[in-house]
């Protein structure tokens, strides 16, 4: 009987989870659709303008949509912001950080050098083709990241979403 229970709360907590992600994005997409719109009606030429659509979109979705829902549910459920787990940063995780960039930047240059002398041809993306463009986007997309984009998506994903399932598994 009890473990029954269990494997239903577990079911339970992961559907809240996949609702919850899915709902960030579905909520991101209606935001960035509004919000264009909105500028179009304003007359702001958007659709010729992909720097500005990139910016709209990463803003909106990953830092307004992901952030207001899982505000949005911690007051409708009642959980809190206890719920989330946060926590000042120690010297220790300042330690970590500093080396996994370290790591991680040795790690790139030495992939880049071996994709280049391989001669591998490298696969570009949108953001990279839009920053080549315009790299004023790039410097603003760096202050939303800091203050929008990164809190959003962790708020969301690992604070209320982990958060969900930490509870009952």
């Amino acid at each position: 009987m009890a473990m029954e229970m269990r494997l239903r709360q577990r079911g339970r907590s992961l559907l809240t989870a996949v609702t919850l992600a899915v709902s960030g994005f579905f909520l991101g997409a209606l935001l960035v659709f509004l919000t264009i719109q909105g500028l179009i009606f304003a007359g702001v030429d958007v659709m010729n303008a992909p720097a500005v659509q990139l910016v709209i979109s990463t803003v909106m979705l990953q830092g307004v949509a992901f952030g207001l829902l899982a505000l949005g549910y911690l007051k409708l459920s009642g959980l809190g912001f206890d719920f989330l787990a946060l926590r000042r940063s120690t010297l220790r995780d300042g330690g970590w950080i500093v080396s996994g960039l370290t790591v991680f930047f040795v790690l790139y240059v030495a992939m880049n050098f071996a994709i280049s002398a391989l001669g591998i041809p490298v696969a570009e993306n949108q953001v990279a083709q839009i920053g080549a463009k315009n790299p004023d986007v790039l410097l603003l997309l760096v202050p939303f990241s800091l203050l929008l984009i990164g809190p959003g998506e962790e708020v969301l994903f690992r604070g209320l979403i982990q958060g969900t399932l930490r509870q009952t598994f």
